[in-house]
């Protein structure tokens, strides 16, 4: 049968081409910033892969080992710097365009396959280090041709500023009703714990 699994498909030329020019203007973009490029294997040990919910893994067995195809890059990235750089001093800039993998309910009709594009700066922090990575989604956002675009930036320091006034086990039941999406039920619990 020449059918493709639920979620794959082929990248005809027309769009190859173009998935090509996007690749290179990204990657020579991160390059201007001194990011260099890392390539992580498409397969890591399902353990390893701790960034994504285990049920989104496409997950198999390898003489008695499950593994799984790389869900995220930056699980993989994290892996190669504690084995390969743990010893390294100063910031490491990594950069990354490469296919990743999820397990996608059936009924979504979503791809399964799909690249994922970015940068990772290891070992520096502080405003300066947000603002580089800021600098170079914008740089590249604007390298691919796009004229208007919004980004969203969620920090934990400032959402725990924003409920600063609250006691410690408030600010906790408010931060874990924001991870589960309820933006309803932190705020009535802010306002429960005395927030305006």
């Amino acid at each position: 049968e020449l059918a493709l699994p639920r979620g794959f498909r082929d990248i005809i030329p027309t769009e190859a081409r173009e998935l090509h020019v996007i690749r290179d203007t990204l990657m020579r973009t991160f390059g201007s910033y001194g990011y260099v490029p890392l390539e992580p294997p498409s397969v890591e040990l399902a353990r390893a892969a701790t960034s994504v919910d285990e049920r989104r893994m496409i997950r198999f067995l390898d003489q008695g080992n499950l593994l799984t195809l790389r869900p995220d890059v930056t699980t993989a990235i994290a892996r190669v710097v504690a084995q390969r750089y743990r010893e390294a001093q100063g910031a490491l800039r990594l950069s990354y365009f490469t296919t990743v993998f999820r397990q996608e309910r059936s009924m979504r009709g979503s791809e399964r396959e799909f690249d994922q594009a970015g940068v990772e700066l290891v070992g520096a922090s502080g405003t300066i280090a947000d603002a580089e990575v800021l600098a170079v989604l914008c740089d590249a956002l604007t390298a691919l041709g796009l004229r208007s675009f919004t980004i969203e930036v969620g920090h934990i320091g400032a959402v725990r500023q924003l409920f600063d006034g609250l006691s410690a086990d408030m600010v906790e039941a408010v931060l874990g009703h924001l991870r589960a999406a309820d933006h309803v039920a932190a705020f009535r619990a802010a306002a429960a714990g005395g927030l305006s």
